[in-house]
């Protein structure tokens, strides 16, 4: 449970980290495609290196409005507490597992709905998200700007989601085991 509570802690300070580096440089950031907008990266070698594909961006949070800003930091905090409640999760289901409770139907269930919070993480954070950095391509101007738009998944939903499927599996297989569990009780 120690080790629950350390990663809780780290996801906590972490974001607690960002937060206030973002606040005392009157940022906030955005995953967008740049498209056309992207500038060259110079390389020490001398070659012209381009974006391509989604960037995270600090946006100056003077030239975006209150309600651009919110949402973007609305997605950031709902993806922290995503995690926590996975977290939290985890610790119930590792505390199952140690008390030999693993195949009985409220471990089955605890599976089942990890699985399901598994993927919030990914999709609760990406509505605000989205809807925050489509207006700060329009609070920036760039709405006619080839190319530029939010960017809807990121590398981290793949991931969430392989995650969950694989979470899935072990419900499933948590719940086949419980039937045999029930079917052999009193045969021995």
């Amino acid at each position: 449970m120690a080790v629950f509570a350390g990663t809780a802690a780290v996801v906590v300070a972490d974001y607690v980290a960002t937060l206030s580096g973002q606040l005392s440089a009157a940022t906030v950031t955005a995953r967008m495609e740049l498209g056309e907008a992207a500038a060259p990266v110079p390389t020490p070698s001398g070659v012209q290196a381009a974006l391509d594909g989604a960037v995270t961006t600090s946006l100056p949070v003077a030239e975006l409005s209150p309600v651009t800003v919110a949402l973007l930091r609305t997605g950031d905090a709902a993806q922290t507490l995503s995690y926590l409640a996975v977290l939290g999760l985890l610790a119930l289901l590792v505390r199952r597992f140690v008390q030999g409770r693993m195949f009985d139907h409220g471990t089955y269930r605890l599976t089942y709905h990890l699985g399901w919070v598994a993927l919030t993480i990914a999709l609760v954070p990406m509505f605000p998200r989205i809807i925050g950095t489509n207006m700060a391509i329009r609070d920036l101007g760039l709405t006619h700007v080839p190319g530029v738009e939010g960017s809807w998944l990121g590398a981290e939903f793949w991931l969430v989601y392989a995650g969950a499927m694989v979470l899935s599996a072990v419900a499933i297989a948590i719940r086949v085991g419980n039937r045999m569990a029930r079917d052999q009780e009193g045969l021995v």
